[in-house]
Order: structure tokens, then sequence, then C-alpha cells
């Protein structure tokens, strides 16, 4: 919905510019297939570094609460078990386990699907004016 109310917005700022390469002759389909692969490759690369940028926070967090886990795995617990709501749990987890829940992957599956559901988001905006 965001991206979409940006690219209205966007496409509304540069309404004059579309009316003048309009009066100049321009074929109304070619001005739009130019705003339209403005629009797709400006948000290829804004998508893709979000990606990028997305990956190196989630490793930062993934590797804080690790840190905070073991921490708190270090401290000393009296039995060995975590008492909940009366009644004991004891914990089973290992690092790696802990490490495996908390590790950040993307797989190309994942990335594509972001790039296509924005690209196809960015692109119906687009249409819709």
């Amino acid at each position: 919905m965001i991206i979409s109310l940006v690219v209205i917005l966007f496409l509304r700022d540069r309404k004059h510019e579309l009316g003048i390469y309009l009066s100049l002759g321009e074929k109304r389909k070619l001005v739009m297939a130019q705003v339209v692969i403005e629009l797709l490759l400006i948000s290829a690369i804004a998508m893709c570094a979000s990606l990028i940028t997305g990956n190196v926070l989630g490793k930062l967090v993934s590797e804080s609460l690790i840190a905070s886990d073991a921490l708190a795995q270090a401290e000393p617990v009296s039995s060995g078990a975590i008492i909940v709501g009366g009644s004991s749990l004891s914990s089973n987890l290992s690092t790696g386990d802990i490490t495996n829940a908390y590790e950040v992957k993307f797989s190309l599956s994942y990335i594509l699907t972001f790039l296509l559901a924005g690209l196809t988001t960015v692109l119906l905006s687009a249409i819709y004016l």
C-alpha cells in the first residue's frame, strides 16, 4: 500500500513533464513505457539494497540474540530446570540448536519472491495511473 502511494505521488509530481512530452508529439505509449522502465529500475535497485542491508542487520540482531542466550545459559541455575507457572521444564537445547535457530539466510526463492512481489506492486501502481 505504501509503495503504491509513493509511486502515485511520484507520477503526480511529474505530471507537467509528461504533459510536455505529449505536447511535443511523443506517443502516449512511449511516455508510459519510459515511466514504467524508470520506476522498475529504481525499484529493483532499492529492493536489492534493502535485501543486502536487511541481511546485514538481521545477522547483527541474530548475533546479539545468540550472545544474550549464551549469557543467560552461563548464569548458574540452582536445579538445572526452568520453573514456569509452578511446573518445571528442563532444557534440552544445545548451543548448535540455538545458533541454527537464529541463523539468518536468504534462499534464492525468497529473494525472487521478494523482488517479484515488489516489482509487481510498482508495475500495477504505475499502470493504475
